[in-house]
């Protein structure tokens, strides 16, 4: 079985992740996480030519870990579509901060007659793209303040509409609320 580079990258945060989760202290399996309303507030109502069409938002906890997420998706009048998800994993603090780290250190470039997957640097963050031509689809993913997971993903649309979807979140303001939820 073949795994893409990135499913390998995912595989290896949350193997690390879960062998970690051990040795995190007690007082730190029980933090609590931003509340998703909170999250779902800094969801854009609409960016370039795109419109939102639908919200949620969750707060879920199991085994001492909780965690809380809130996503939108945006249509637009040629029929593509972008999701933006914000995910809180603040209730695990241990795993956040190191899968953290692990997603600051990771650097890798990839490109095809299609498309290309990449890690860059964008307003200060590390920042892994992946984007295919023929199928138009792709996904911009980050974290925030170790703790908040930003995917911006997209079918039927140029990267430069997935570029417009992260442009139009406030990412200070996602920092802030990060660093005092």
């Amino acid at each position: 079985m073949h795994l893409p580079r990135r499913a390998c990258l995912m595989l290896t945060v949350l193997l690390f992740s879960v062998t970690f989760i051990r040795f995190v202290p007690a007082q730190e399996k029980t933090a609590t996480t931003i509340e998703f309303r909170k999250l779902k507030a800094l969801l854009p109502d609409s960016f370039g030519k795109f419109e939102r069409t639908s919200s949620s938002g969750e707060r879920s906890s199991a085994f001492g870990i909780s965690v809380s997420y809130a996503e939108a998706t945006y249509g637009n009048d040629d029929g593509g579509q972008i999701t933006i998800k914000l995910t809180d994993m603040g209730g695990m603090p241990g795993i956040s901060a190191m899968a953290s780290g692990a997603w600051a250190s990771v650097e890798m470039e990839r490109e095809t007659d299609t498309g290309f997957e990449r890690t860059t640097e964008y307003k200060g963050y590390k920042v892994m793209e992946e984007y295919d031509r023929t199928e138009r689809c792709g996904e911009i993913s980050l974290m925030v303040g170790s703790r908040i997971s930003i995917e911006v993903s997209g079918t039927d649309v140029d990267f430069e509409s997935l570029r417009q979807a992260l442009d139009a979140l406030p990412l200070e303001r996602i920092a802030s609320l990060a660093a005092n939820p």
